[in-house]
Protein backbone atom coordinates (compact mmCIF):
# COMPACT_ATOMS: atom_id res chain seq x y z
CA UNK A 1 0.00 0.00 0.00
CA UNK A 2 1.23 3.68 -0.43
CA UNK A 3 2.15 5.09 2.67
CA UNK A 4 1.53 9.25 2.71
CA UNK A 5 4.95 10.73 3.68
CA UNK A 6 2.28 13.23 6.41
CA UNK A 7 2.09 12.01 9.88
CA UNK A 8 -1.34 11.13 10.65
CA UNK A 9 -2.15 10.62 6.71
CA UNK A 10 -4.47 7.75 6.29
CA UNK A 11 -3.13 4.49 4.46
CA UNK A 12 -4.20 4.68 1.00
CA UNK A 13 -4.28 2.04 -1.86
CA UNK A 14 -3.38 4.06 -5.51
CA UNK A 15 -4.07 1.95 -8.31
CA UNK A 16 -1.72 -0.87 -8.60
CA UNK A 17 -2.26 -1.85 -5.18
CA UNK A 18 -5.53 -1.98 -5.46
CA UNK A 19 -5.54 -3.94 -8.86
CA UNK A 20 -4.05 -6.69 -6.75
CA UNK A 21 -6.88 -6.74 -3.95
CA UNK A 22 -7.74 -10.33 -3.73
CA UNK A 23 -11.07 -11.86 -4.44
CA UNK A 24 -11.66 -12.10 -0.47
CA UNK A 25 -10.95 -8.70 -0.38
CA UNK A 26 -12.67 -7.09 -3.07
CA UNK A 27 -15.85 -9.05 -1.11
CA UNK A 28 -14.72 -6.98 2.27
CA UNK A 29 -14.51 -3.80 0.97
CA UNK A 30 -17.34 -4.11 -1.16
CA UNK A 31 -19.72 -5.00 2.55
CA UNK A 32 -17.70 -2.17 4.29
CA UNK A 33 -17.56 0.65 1.76
CA UNK A 34 -19.13 0.11 -1.18
CA UNK A 35 -23.15 -0.28 -1.30
CA UNK A 36 -23.24 -3.33 0.24
CA UNK A 37 -26.87 -4.33 -1.34
CA UNK A 38 -25.16 -4.83 -5.12
CA UNK A 39 -22.14 -7.21 -3.51
CA UNK A 40 -25.58 -9.55 -2.23
CA UNK A 41 -27.17 -9.21 -5.73
CA UNK A 42 -23.94 -10.28 -6.96
CA UNK A 43 -23.81 -13.39 -4.57
CA UNK A 44 -27.00 -14.18 -5.10
CA UNK A 45 -26.51 -14.20 -9.37
CA UNK A 46 -23.55 -16.19 -9.07
CA UNK A 47 -21.53 -13.73 -10.34
CA UNK A 48 -19.18 -12.57 -7.78
CA UNK A 49 -16.29 -14.43 -9.97
CA UNK A 50 -13.03 -13.44 -9.78
CA UNK A 51 -12.15 -11.89 -13.00
CA UNK A 52 -8.24 -11.13 -13.68
CA UNK A 53 -9.26 -9.41 -17.29
CA UNK A 54 -11.49 -9.16 -20.03
CA UNK A 55 -11.44 -9.19 -23.43
CA UNK A 56 -14.34 -9.36 -26.44
CA UNK A 57 -16.68 -11.75 -25.18
CA UNK A 58 -14.95 -13.03 -22.44
CA UNK A 59 -13.74 -13.11 -18.96
CA UNK A 60 -10.91 -14.47 -17.84
CA UNK A 61 -10.91 -15.85 -14.18
CA UNK A 62 -7.88 -15.81 -11.85
CA UNK A 63 -7.83 -19.73 -11.81
CA UNK A 64 -7.43 -19.78 -15.68
CA UNK A 65 -11.09 -20.43 -16.49
CA UNK A 66 -13.34 -18.30 -18.75
CA UNK A 67 -17.02 -17.72 -19.07
CA UNK A 68 -18.62 -15.82 -22.05
CA UNK A 69 -20.58 -13.06 -20.95
CA UNK A 70 -23.85 -12.64 -22.79
CA UNK A 71 -25.00 -10.13 -19.63
CA UNK A 72 -22.57 -7.48 -20.67
CA UNK A 73 -23.89 -5.14 -18.39
CA UNK A 74 -27.04 -5.49 -19.68
CA UNK A 75 -26.07 -5.00 -23.33
CA UNK A 76 -23.71 -2.03 -22.79
CA UNK A 77 -20.50 -3.72 -23.80
CA UNK A 78 -21.95 -4.56 -27.29
CA UNK A 79 -17.92 -4.67 -29.02
CA UNK A 80 -16.79 -6.88 -26.34
CA UNK A 81 -14.52 -5.73 -23.30
CA UNK A 82 -11.64 -3.61 -24.19
CA UNK A 83 -12.08 -3.46 -27.82
CA UNK A 84 -8.77 -2.56 -29.40
CA UNK A 85 -10.97 0.48 -31.83
CA UNK A 86 -12.27 2.13 -28.62
CA UNK A 87 -9.14 1.31 -26.47
CA UNK A 88 -6.88 3.69 -28.81
CA UNK A 89 -10.03 6.36 -29.27
CA UNK A 90 -10.03 6.39 -25.12
CA UNK A 91 -5.85 7.07 -25.24
CA UNK A 92 -6.17 9.34 -28.03
CA UNK A 93 -8.39 11.60 -25.94
CA UNK A 94 -6.58 11.28 -22.81
CA UNK A 95 -3.28 12.53 -24.98
CA UNK A 96 -5.52 15.29 -26.51
CA UNK A 97 -4.47 18.50 -25.16
CA UNK A 98 -7.96 20.31 -26.37
CA UNK A 99 -10.79 21.02 -23.81
CA UNK A 100 -11.26 17.99 -22.13
CA UNK A 101 -14.54 18.75 -19.88
CA UNK A 102 -17.69 20.39 -21.45
CA UNK A 103 -18.82 24.19 -20.66
CA UNK A 104 -19.12 27.42 -22.35
CA UNK A 105 -15.59 26.66 -24.44
CA UNK A 106 -16.46 24.62 -27.47
CA UNK A 107 -15.31 21.65 -27.89
CA UNK A 108 -13.95 20.18 -31.17
CA UNK A 109 -14.01 16.60 -29.92
CA UNK A 110 -17.85 17.09 -28.99
CA UNK A 111 -18.57 18.51 -32.30
CA UNK A 112 -17.38 15.92 -34.60
CA UNK A 113 -19.02 13.55 -32.57
CA UNK A 114 -22.61 15.58 -32.68
CA UNK A 115 -22.01 15.93 -36.34
CA UNK A 116 -21.14 12.35 -36.73
CA UNK A 117 -23.98 10.91 -34.58
CA UNK A 118 -26.78 13.08 -36.13
CA UNK A 119 -25.54 11.57 -39.64
CA UNK A 120 -26.73 8.62 -38.89
CA UNK A 121 -30.09 9.23 -36.61
CA UNK A 122 -33.01 8.73 -38.57
CA UNK A 123 -33.93 11.53 -41.01
CA UNK A 124 -34.66 14.83 -40.04
CA UNK A 125 -33.14 14.41 -36.19
CA UNK A 126 -30.22 17.04 -36.69
CA UNK A 127 -29.65 17.45 -33.03
CA UNK A 128 -27.97 15.85 -30.37
CA UNK A 129 -27.80 16.58 -26.62
CA UNK A 130 -25.42 14.88 -24.99
CA UNK A 131 -25.64 12.93 -21.55
CA UNK A 132 -23.97 10.53 -19.37
CA UNK A 133 -26.61 7.65 -19.11
CA UNK A 134 -29.47 6.30 -20.57
CA UNK A 135 -31.64 7.50 -17.16
CA UNK A 136 -30.38 11.03 -17.86
CA UNK A 137 -31.12 10.94 -21.62
CA UNK A 138 -34.52 10.11 -20.59
CA UNK A 139 -34.68 12.88 -18.13
CA UNK A 140 -33.67 15.23 -20.69
CA UNK A 141 -35.99 14.41 -23.28
CA UNK A 142 -38.64 14.74 -20.35
CA UNK A 143 -37.15 18.28 -19.73
CA UNK A 144 -37.36 18.66 -23.63
CA UNK A 145 -41.12 17.65 -23.62
CA UNK A 146 -41.93 20.11 -20.99
CA UNK A 147 -40.68 22.81 -22.48
CA UNK A 148 -42.29 22.27 -25.90
CA UNK A 149 -45.50 21.57 -25.00
CA UNK A 150 -46.42 23.90 -22.31
CA UNK A 151 -49.62 22.97 -20.22
CA UNK A 152 -49.74 19.25 -21.27
CA UNK A 153 -49.16 17.97 -17.71
CA UNK A 154 -50.02 14.52 -18.43
CA UNK A 155 -47.06 11.69 -19.59
CA UNK A 156 -47.65 8.03 -20.63
CA UNK A 157 -46.21 4.83 -20.13
CA UNK A 158 -46.17 1.73 -20.35
CA UNK A 159 -46.84 -1.42 -18.29
CA UNK A 160 -42.85 -3.48 -18.53
CA UNK A 161 -41.46 0.00 -19.38
CA UNK A 162 -38.09 0.83 -17.96
CA UNK A 163 -36.49 4.04 -18.53
CA UNK A 164 -33.74 3.93 -15.58
CA UNK A 165 -33.81 4.84 -12.08
CA UNK A 166 -33.92 8.30 -11.66
CA UNK A 167 -37.72 9.66 -10.26
CA UNK A 168 -38.20 10.63 -13.98
CA UNK A 169 -37.77 7.61 -15.66
CA UNK A 170 -39.17 5.76 -13.12
CA UNK A 171 -41.99 7.83 -12.87
CA UNK A 172 -42.56 6.62 -17.10
CA UNK A 173 -41.85 3.20 -15.91
CA UNK A 174 -44.39 0.08 -15.87
CA UNK A 175 -42.55 -2.27 -13.32
CA UNK A 176 -43.81 -2.40 -10.19
CA UNK A 177 -40.67 -3.13 -7.93
CA UNK A 178 -38.82 -0.45 -9.98
CA UNK A 179 -41.73 2.13 -8.47
CA UNK A 180 -42.51 0.44 -5.20
CA UNK A 181 -41.82 3.27 -2.43
CA UNK A 182 -41.15 6.19 -5.04
CA UNK A 183 -43.45 9.20 -5.20
CA UNK A 184 -44.75 10.08 -9.16
CA UNK A 185 -42.41 12.70 -10.47
CA UNK A 186 -45.54 13.78 -12.72
CA UNK A 187 -48.86 12.92 -13.95
CA UNK A 188 -48.66 9.09 -15.66
CA UNK A 189 -50.48 7.15 -17.55
CA UNK A 190 -49.54 3.89 -17.32
CA UNK A 191 -51.00 1.55 -20.47
CA UNK A 192 -50.53 -1.50 -21.44
CA UNK A 193 -47.77 -2.50 -23.56
CA UNK A 194 -48.38 -3.09 -27.16
CA UNK A 195 -52.02 -2.31 -27.51
CA UNK A 196 -52.57 0.15 -30.23
CA UNK A 197 -56.14 0.22 -29.28
CA UNK A 198 -55.88 1.06 -25.95
CA UNK A 199 -53.34 3.97 -26.44
CA UNK A 200 -54.82 5.58 -29.52
CA UNK A 201 -58.30 5.27 -27.31
CA UNK A 202 -56.63 7.31 -24.25
CA UNK A 203 -54.57 9.51 -26.61
CA UNK A 204 -57.94 10.39 -27.92
CA UNK A 205 -59.85 10.51 -25.10
CA UNK A 206 -57.04 12.34 -23.48
CA UNK A 207 -54.50 14.10 -26.23
CA UNK A 208 -54.87 17.40 -24.95
CA UNK A 209 -53.40 16.87 -21.79
CA UNK A 210 -50.68 14.78 -22.75
CA UNK A 211 -47.32 15.98 -23.35
CA UNK A 212 -45.48 12.69 -24.40
CA UNK A 213 -45.30 9.13 -24.99
CA UNK A 214 -42.32 7.68 -24.38
CA UNK A 215 -42.23 4.09 -25.41
CA UNK A 216 -39.23 1.46 -25.95
CA UNK A 217 -39.54 -0.57 -29.52
CA UNK A 218 -38.63 -3.41 -27.56
CA UNK A 219 -39.48 -4.26 -24.14
CA UNK A 220 -36.15 -5.55 -23.08
CA UNK A 221 -35.91 -5.58 -19.19
CA UNK A 222 -39.76 -6.12 -19.01
CA UNK A 223 -39.00 -9.68 -20.51
CA UNK A 224 -38.15 -8.84 -24.22
CA UNK A 225 -41.47 -8.33 -25.30
CA UNK A 226 -42.06 -7.70 -29.03
CA UNK A 227 -45.23 -5.57 -30.07
CA UNK A 228 -46.77 -6.70 -33.26
CA UNK A 229 -45.48 -5.00 -36.79
CA UNK A 230 -47.36 -1.31 -36.89
CA UNK A 231 -47.43 -0.92 -33.55
CA UNK A 232 -44.93 1.43 -33.05
CA UNK A 233 -45.90 3.54 -36.55
CA UNK A 234 -49.52 3.47 -35.47
CA UNK A 235 -48.57 4.86 -32.12
CA UNK A 236 -46.61 7.66 -33.58
CA UNK A 237 -49.77 8.44 -35.54
CA UNK A 238 -51.90 8.66 -32.54
CA UNK A 239 -49.44 11.10 -31.07
CA UNK A 240 -49.47 12.99 -34.20
CA UNK A 241 -52.87 13.00 -34.04
CA UNK A 242 -53.65 14.46 -30.05
CA UNK A 243 -50.47 16.68 -30.32
CA UNK A 244 -48.40 14.70 -28.38
CA UNK A 245 -44.58 14.27 -28.56
CA UNK A 246 -43.46 10.43 -29.17
CA UNK A 247 -39.94 9.43 -27.22
CA UNK A 248 -38.56 6.41 -28.27
CA UNK A 249 -36.03 4.68 -25.82
CA UNK A 250 -33.32 3.08 -27.80
CA UNK A 251 -31.16 2.67 -25.11
CA UNK A 252 -31.16 -1.22 -25.11
CA UNK A 253 -32.64 -1.92 -28.38
CA UNK A 254 -30.33 1.05 -30.33
CA UNK A 255 -27.15 1.21 -32.18
CA UNK A 256 -27.30 -2.15 -34.18
CA UNK A 257 -28.83 -4.69 -31.32
CA UNK A 258 -31.13 -5.54 -33.24
CA UNK A 259 -29.91 -5.81 -36.91
CA UNK A 260 -31.12 -2.43 -37.46
CA UNK A 261 -28.95 0.73 -36.94
CA UNK A 262 -32.11 2.21 -34.92
CA UNK A 263 -35.55 -0.78 -34.24
CA UNK A 264 -37.73 2.89 -34.84
CA UNK A 265 -36.57 2.26 -38.36
CA UNK A 266 -38.35 -0.98 -39.02
CA UNK A 267 -41.67 0.64 -38.68
CA UNK A 268 -40.54 3.61 -40.65
CA UNK A 269 -40.88 5.83 -37.39
CA UNK A 270 -38.84 9.45 -36.83
CA UNK A 271 -39.62 9.95 -33.41
CA UNK A 272 -39.75 13.39 -31.59
CA UNK A 273 -37.14 12.72 -29.67
CA UNK A 274 -34.89 9.67 -29.27
CA UNK A 275 -32.96 8.39 -26.79
CA UNK A 276 -29.71 6.25 -26.25
CA UNK A 277 -27.26 5.00 -24.54
CA UNK A 278 -25.16 1.58 -23.27
CA UNK A 279 -24.20 0.65 -26.67
CA UNK A 280 -23.31 4.62 -27.19
CA UNK A 281 -20.09 3.93 -24.65
CA UNK A 282 -17.69 1.26 -26.44
CA UNK A 283 -18.03 -0.93 -22.99
CA UNK A 284 -16.02 2.10 -21.25
CA UNK A 285 -16.99 5.58 -20.47
CA UNK A 286 -20.77 7.06 -19.86
CA UNK A 287 -22.53 8.09 -22.68
CA UNK A 288 -26.10 9.16 -23.22
CA UNK A 289 -27.86 11.28 -26.09
CA UNK A 290 -30.80 11.91 -27.14
CA UNK A 291 -31.83 12.95 -30.53
CA UNK A 292 -33.72 15.33 -31.55
CA UNK A 293 -36.45 16.31 -34.80
CA UNK A 294 -36.71 19.35 -36.62
CA UNK A 295 -39.64 19.81 -34.82
CA UNK A 296 -38.36 20.84 -31.67
CA UNK A 297 -34.90 22.55 -32.90
CA UNK A 298 -36.88 25.70 -31.57
CA UNK A 299 -37.10 24.30 -28.22
CA UNK A 300 -32.98 24.32 -28.37
CA UNK A 301 -32.24 27.45 -30.04
CA UNK A 302 -32.27 29.94 -27.52
CA UNK A 303 -29.42 30.66 -24.65
CA UNK A 304 -31.82 30.63 -21.85
CA UNK A 305 -33.75 27.19 -23.01
CA UNK A 306 -30.07 25.35 -23.60
CA UNK A 307 -29.08 26.27 -20.25
CA UNK A 308 -31.76 23.18 -19.33
CA UNK A 309 -29.72 20.75 -21.24
CA UNK A 310 -26.27 21.15 -19.63
CA UNK A 311 -24.34 18.76 -17.24
CA UNK A 312 -21.10 18.55 -15.67
CA UNK A 313 -19.51 15.47 -17.73
CA UNK A 314 -22.31 15.15 -20.73
CA UNK A 315 -20.13 16.19 -23.60
CA UNK A 316 -16.55 15.15 -21.80
CA UNK A 317 -13.76 14.50 -24.75
CA UNK A 318 -13.07 11.60 -23.49
CA UNK A 319 -16.65 10.52 -23.67
CA UNK A 320 -17.24 11.92 -27.07
CA UNK A 321 -14.24 10.31 -28.36
CA UNK A 322 -15.38 6.85 -27.87
CA UNK A 323 -18.12 7.66 -29.33
CA UNK A 324 -17.04 8.94 -32.13
CA UNK A 325 -15.92 5.48 -32.77
CA UNK A 326 -18.54 3.48 -32.11
CA UNK A 327 -20.42 5.48 -34.65
CA UNK A 328 -17.52 4.98 -37.23
CA UNK A 329 -16.70 0.89 -36.24
CA UNK A 330 -21.01 0.49 -36.69
CA UNK A 331 -21.31 1.97 -40.38
CA UNK A 332 -16.95 0.97 -41.39
CA UNK A 333 -17.79 -2.66 -40.11
CA UNK A 334 -21.90 -3.20 -41.00
CA UNK A 335 -22.49 -4.35 -37.41
CA UNK A 336 -26.38 -4.27 -37.50
CA UNK A 337 -25.97 -6.53 -40.58
CA UNK A 338 -23.84 -8.79 -38.52
CA UNK A 339 -26.29 -8.57 -35.52
CA UNK A 340 -29.00 -9.95 -37.62
CA UNK A 341 -26.75 -12.44 -39.50
CA UNK A 342 -25.63 -13.58 -35.86
CA UNK A 343 -28.78 -13.38 -34.61
CA UNK A 344 -30.95 -15.85 -37.14
CA UNK A 345 -27.76 -18.30 -35.76
CA UNK A 346 -28.30 -17.40 -32.81
CA UNK A 347 -32.40 -17.87 -32.90
CA UNK A 348 -32.01 -21.56 -34.72
CA UNK A 349 -30.10 -22.69 -31.91
CA UNK A 350 -32.44 -21.24 -29.27
CA UNK A 351 -34.91 -22.79 -30.61
CA UNK A 352 -33.68 -26.08 -31.37
CA UNK A 353 -33.24 -25.97 -27.23
CA UNK A 354 -36.72 -25.40 -26.85
CA UNK A 355 -38.03 -28.08 -29.00
CA UNK A 356 -35.36 -30.28 -26.81
CA UNK A 357 -36.64 -28.71 -23.25
CA UNK A 358 -40.62 -28.46 -24.19
CA UNK A 359 -41.30 -28.60 -20.44
CA UNK A 360 -38.85 -25.82 -18.68
CA UNK A 361 -38.79 -23.04 -21.84
CA UNK A 362 -42.32 -21.52 -22.60
CA UNK A 363 -40.91 -19.37 -25.58
CA UNK A 364 -37.91 -17.91 -27.37
CA UNK A 365 -38.14 -14.67 -28.48
CA UNK A 366 -36.40 -11.77 -29.91
CA UNK A 367 -34.63 -9.83 -32.74
CA UNK A 368 -30.84 -9.64 -33.74
CA UNK A 369 -28.84 -10.69 -30.89
CA UNK A 370 -31.44 -9.43 -27.99
CA UNK A 371 -33.40 -12.28 -27.08
CA UNK A 372 -35.46 -13.70 -24.03
CA UNK A 373 -35.50 -17.35 -22.76
CA UNK A 374 -39.04 -17.46 -20.77
CA UNK A 375 -39.05 -20.52 -18.35
CA UNK A 376 -41.76 -22.73 -17.52
CA UNK A 377 -43.35 -21.63 -14.06
CA UNK A 378 -42.23 -23.71 -11.11
CA UNK A 379 -45.72 -23.46 -9.84
CA UNK A 380 -47.09 -25.37 -13.32
CA UNK A 381 -44.34 -27.96 -13.64
CA UNK A 382 -45.27 -31.65 -12.67
CA UNK A 383 -43.48 -33.35 -9.01
CA UNK A 384 -41.15 -34.97 -10.70
CA UNK A 385 -39.58 -32.08 -11.84
CA UNK A 386 -38.97 -30.50 -8.29
CA UNK A 387 -37.94 -32.08 -5.01
CA UNK A 388 -40.42 -31.71 -2.41
CA UNK A 389 -40.53 -28.26 -0.99
CA UNK A 390 -38.44 -26.56 -3.66
CA UNK A 391 -41.02 -24.77 -5.63
CA UNK A 392 -41.65 -23.23 -2.00
CA UNK A 393 -38.15 -22.61 -1.46
CA UNK A 394 -37.77 -20.80 -4.41
CA UNK A 395 -41.04 -18.73 -4.08
CA UNK A 396 -39.99 -17.52 -0.51
CA UNK A 397 -36.23 -16.57 -1.04
CA UNK A 398 -36.30 -15.28 -4.32
CA UNK A 399 -39.74 -14.28 -5.46
CA UNK A 400 -40.57 -17.69 -7.35
CA UNK A 401 -37.49 -16.12 -10.13
CA UNK A 402 -36.59 -19.05 -11.99
CA UNK A 403 -34.68 -16.33 -14.50
CA UNK A 404 -32.00 -16.02 -11.35
CA UNK A 405 -31.70 -19.72 -10.31
CA UNK A 406 -30.83 -20.51 -13.88
CA UNK A 407 -28.66 -17.32 -14.68
CA UNK A 408 -26.62 -18.50 -11.08
CA UNK A 409 -26.60 -22.08 -12.42
CA UNK A 410 -25.29 -21.61 -15.64
CA UNK A 411 -22.80 -19.12 -14.98
CA UNK A 412 -21.44 -21.33 -11.79
CA UNK A 413 -21.51 -24.44 -13.90
CA UNK A 414 -21.91 -23.93 -17.79
CA UNK A 415 -19.40 -21.08 -18.17
CA UNK A 416 -21.77 -18.24 -19.67
CA UNK A 417 -23.46 -15.27 -17.34
CA UNK A 418 -26.79 -14.30 -18.90
CA UNK A 419 -28.94 -11.82 -17.40
CA UNK A 420 -32.09 -11.77 -15.59
CA UNK A 421 -35.27 -9.48 -16.25
CA UNK A 422 -36.59 -6.90 -13.76
CA UNK A 423 -40.16 -7.46 -14.66
CA UNK A 424 -40.37 -11.13 -15.33
CA UNK A 425 -39.09 -13.88 -12.95
CA UNK A 426 -39.62 -16.48 -15.85
CA UNK A 427 -37.18 -14.53 -18.77
CA UNK A 428 -33.31 -14.91 -19.10
CA UNK A 429 -31.98 -12.37 -21.77
CA UNK A 430 -29.34 -13.33 -23.90
CA UNK A 431 -27.16 -10.24 -25.22
CA UNK A 432 -23.85 -11.75 -26.85
CA UNK A 433 -21.65 -8.88 -28.34
CA UNK A 434 -22.15 -7.55 -31.97
CA UNK A 435 -18.58 -8.64 -32.63
CA UNK A 436 -19.26 -12.14 -31.84
CA UNK A 437 -17.89 -15.06 -34.14
CA UNK A 438 -20.25 -17.81 -35.15
CA UNK A 439 -18.89 -20.31 -33.18
CA UNK A 440 -18.80 -18.52 -30.05
CA UNK A 441 -22.58 -18.30 -30.68
CA UNK A 442 -22.70 -21.99 -30.47
CA UNK A 443 -20.71 -22.38 -27.90
CA UNK A 444 -23.24 -19.81 -26.34
CA UNK A 445 -26.03 -22.18 -27.73
CA UNK A 446 -24.39 -25.01 -25.93
CA UNK A 447 -23.74 -23.72 -22.78
CA UNK A 448 -27.45 -22.57 -22.74
CA UNK A 449 -28.49 -26.37 -23.26
CA UNK A 450 -26.34 -28.09 -20.73
CA UNK A 451 -27.83 -25.79 -18.09
CA UNK A 452 -31.35 -27.11 -19.01
CA UNK A 453 -30.51 -30.51 -19.24
CA UNK A 454 -29.34 -30.41 -15.71
CA UNK A 455 -32.94 -29.15 -15.11
CA UNK A 456 -34.45 -26.51 -12.56
CA UNK A 457 -33.73 -29.36 -9.60
CA UNK A 458 -30.07 -28.57 -10.29
CA UNK A 459 -30.79 -24.74 -10.27
CA UNK A 460 -32.41 -24.71 -7.13
CA UNK A 461 -30.21 -26.95 -5.15
CA UNK A 462 -27.54 -24.62 -6.03
CA UNK A 463 -29.38 -22.11 -4.70
CA UNK A 464 -29.27 -23.00 -1.33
Amino acid sequence: MTQDPTDGAPELLGFDDATRLSADAVAEVYRDHHFGGLNRVAALLGANIDVASAKGPWLSLSDGSRIFDAHLSNGAVAFGHNHPRMLEAARNALDYGGVGLPGPVPSRVVAGFCRDLTRIAPEGMSRAILYNSGAEAIEGALVATCLAQGRRDLFVGFEGGFHGKTAGARSMGGIANEKRGFPGWASTEVLPYADLDAASSFLAREGRRVAAVVVEPIQSNGGVRLPPAGYLSGLAEACRRAGALLVVDEVSTGLGRTGLLFECQRDGVVPDLLCLAKSLSGGLVPVGAVLVGDRLAKVMASATTASHFATTFSGAALSAAVGLEVVRMLSQEDLPGRAERLGHRLEEGLRAVQSRHPRLVREVRGRGLLWGIELADPAGLPGRFLPRGFGDFLTSRFGGSVAIAMQRYTVQHHRALLAATASDRRVVRVFPPLVSEPEEIDQLVQSIEASLADGLTAWVKNLT
